[in-house]
């Protein structure tokens, strides 16, 4: 499955009557760093809570991660 660009999705979707061009980017652009700030929080508290029962490396890598995501 091919991953599709911020671009792609609105030519295929266009815009909804009455919006502008950057109104409609921005809403979008809005929605999608909504939802990364979302998986990224569940995929923390998840790493969390269960890094006591864990040993892997990757648990950290992935907190480190999303640690350095989230000062952006």
């Amino acid at each position: 499955m091919k991953e599709e660009t911020l671009e792609e999705f609105i030519q295929r979707e266009g815009y909804p009557e009455g919006h502008t061009q950057d109104i409609w980017e921005d809403g979008v652009r809005r929605g999608i760093n909504w939802q990364q700030e979302q998986i990224l929080q569940f995929l923390y508290s998840e790493i969390i809570e269960r890094r006591p029962y864990s040993s892997s490396k990757m648990c950290e890598v992935v907190i480190e991660f999303i640690e350095q995501f989230k000062k952006k």
